[in-house]
C-alpha cells in the first residue's frame, strides 16, 4: 500500500507500506528472496485479527500512515487483496499476478509495476469512484 497524501496543490509524498496476506515469518522469507525495497513498516496476517478480503489489513495500513484509507492508493495483485483494498475505501492499482482479477468500478490496472510511478499513483487517488464505494 502506498499513501500518496499532501495538501491541496503540493506534490504528493509515496511512502510505501506493506500489508500482505502472509503470516510473518512466510513475509520475511518471500522478502529476504525477492530483496524488496525496504518499506516504511510492514503488517502481516498476524497484525490484524481478519486477513484479506476482509478490511482490515488496509485500514490497519492506513491508520499506521496516519492518513484516511480514502488517502492511500493500495497496489494489489490477487482478488482477495483487490477486494481488501476495496472495502477498506482505498483507491486500487491492480497489478495481476497469478490469479485474474476482474474490472469492476474503481480499479485501475497496470501489466506490470515497471508501468506504475507517481504519476499513476496520484491518477488513482483522482479517479471519483476510487472511494470504494
Amino acid at each position: 500500500m502506498r499513501a500518496p497524501a499532501a495538501p491541496p496543490g503540493r506534490r504528493p509524498a509515496c511512502r510505501p507500506g506493506t500489508a500482505p496476506g502472509a503470516v510473518r515469518p512466510r513475509q520475511r522469507l518471500l522478502h529476504k528472496r525477492k530483496g524488496a525495497a525496504p518499506f516504511a513498516f510492514t503488517l502481516s496476517a498476524d497484525d490484524t485479527v481478519r486477513t484479506k478480503p476482509h478490511p482490515d489489513p488496509c485500514k490497519a495500513a492506513a491508520t499506521r500512515f496516519g492518513v484516511p484509507a480514502s488517502a492511500c492508493v493500495a497496489v494489489e495483485d490477487s482478488p482477495d487483496g483487490t477486494a481488501s483494498a476495496h472495502a477498506a475505501g482505498c483507491a486500487v492499482l491492480v497489478v495481476p499476478l497469478l490469479l485474474p482479477v476482474d474490472p469492476a468500478r474503481g480499479r485501475a490496472f497496470a501489466r506490470s509495476l515497471e508501468e506504475v510511478d507517481l504519476g499513476v499513483l496520484s491518477d488513482c487517488l483522482r479517479r471519483p469512484e476510487a472511494s470504494g464505494s
